[in-house]
């Protein structure tokens, strides 16, 4: 049975880190980003814990601007939930998509699958410390 709860907004700072190239000659960058969780929704079929089948959205602020959505669905195998997590930023949007084996921290690494903007045609990855984190620390390396 998996219980999840709301958490509380905290005042968090980003570090965006610059651009370098690969050995292939293509350029590569990573972005360090502090995200702040503000709200949580659970979607249940029934009453009381999530249990395999429902789903929640969770919403979060970056500090420096723009926001994170995540929407996951808990998956009859313990401990997975499959997530899709969205990152708006200032210069565009980048979608990811994965499953991360160790709910309910939600952490771990998942692909990204595309951008807009600054981030058009981007693929890479996301890496976080948890979605449903009170501070939660995200990594996106894009190639």
């Amino acid at each position: 049975m998996v219980t999840r709860t709301g958490l509380s907004v905290l005042a968090v700072a980003v570090v965006l880190a610059g651009c370098g190239s690969s050995t292939d000659g293509s350029t590569s960058s990573t972005l360090r980003l502090r995200a702040t969780q503000t709200s949580f929704t659970p979607i249940t079929a029934g009453t009381g814990a999530l249990q395999p089948g429902d789903a929640f959205v969770t919403s979060s602020n970056i500090a420096g601007g723009g926001h994170e959505n995540a929407y996951c669905v808990l998956a009859e195998r313990a401990h997975t939930d499959l997530c899709i997590v969205t990152v708006f930023l200032p210069r565009g949007q980048l979608s990811a998509q994965g499953v991360f084996v160790n709910a309910p921290k939600l952490s771990g690494t998942i692909a990204v699958l595309s951008g807009t903007k600054a981030y058009d045609r981007a693929a890479g990855s996301l890496t976080t410390n948890g979605l449903i984190a009170h501070s939660e620390s995200i990594t996106i390396n894009l190639s």
